[in-house]
């Protein structure tokens, strides 16, 4: 009787062990998924509305985002809306992949220097 509850004891470990490492698998993949559909690209804004954002990028074809409500947008460290992203602000936009759609999570933004002209 010891013996079978040893045994029976011994399969309920190494099965939770199991079960507990393909979790973590699981996890490891999701991450890795989640890690590979997310980019950064840097540019100006050629145009920004509260849906889209187009932008140029320095010897690369024109890219174009989703803007949505879940999209941070900040403005020399402040928070801001895509109205206030002026054409030739410069930019950097963490997107990922949804569907056939480059959707944007975060736009940074830095307001063009002013130049000091007399």
């Amino acid at each position: 009787m010891k013996t079978r509850t040893l045994i029976l004891s011994g399969l309920f470990a190494a099965g939770t062990l199991a079960g507990t490492a393909l979790a973590n698998e699981q996890d490891k993949r999701a991450q890795q998924a989640q890690q590979q559909s997310e980019f950064t690209v840097e540019g100006r804004v050629i145009e920004a509305d509260d849906d889209d954002l187009k932008i140029s990028r320095s010897s690369r074809p024109n890219a174009e985002f989703d803007l949505n409500r879940n999209t941070t947008i900040t403005i020399d460290g402040q928070q801001g809306q895509a109205r206030d992203l002026a054409p030739g602000t410069e930019v950097r936009v963490r997107f990922d992949l949804q569907e056939d759609n480059a959707v944007a999570q975060e736009v940074e933004a830095k307001k063009p220097a002013r130049s000091l002209s007399k």
